[in-house]
């Protein structure tokens, strides 16, 4: 049997069944829709706010010693320079041609958006080191960095 609705002392009619009235659920919605609008348009982002890489980059000091193991640093960097640690890519290292060195490795994986190698002057002279991105999460600018050995 359907329940037909009842008149109050007022002479509206009520509803006897249970629900959710429309506008509640109407102002849920629109409250949900202004607090999104505020979180992504007003809320300053944070100083450790995202970072997404668009570059390699390598650190070495700008002079060796013939023979002294020098440190070679590869990060993966956007435009202003900041470490993305989400990276994990594959990168290919190469020198220039001719220079006479020994490098640890010709292949690191980044770590934390960063990885080491060494390399070992064997002769005076400038040497070009690059960073080639091979593959990961998205491509990488080719980086470089020279190093100067002397006697």
């Amino acid at each position: 049997m359907v329940k037909s609705p009842r008149r109050s002392e007022r002479g509206t009619v009520s509803s006897t069944r249970p629900g959710v009235r429309i506008e509640y659920v109407l102002s849920g919605l629109v409250l949900l829709f202004v607090l999104l609008t505020l979180y992504f348009v007003w809320v300053p982002p944070s100083s450790s706010g995202y970072v997404s890489a668009t570059r390699l980059e390598l650190v070495v000091p700008e002079t060796a010693a013939v023979g002294d193991r020098v440190i070679v640093l590869v990060r993966a960097v956007d435009e202003q320079g900041r470490l993305d640690v989400k990276r994990s890519d594959i990168v290919d290292i190469s020198v220039s041609p001719g220079a006479k060195v020994e490098l640890s490795v010709t292949q690191v994986t980044l770590e934390k958006g960063q990885a080491q190698l060494t390399i070992v002057g064997l002769a005076p002279g400038t040497v070009t080191i690059i960073a080639t991105w091979t593959s990961g999460y998205a491509f990488l600018d080719q980086g470089s960095a020279s190093v100067t050995f002397g006697s």
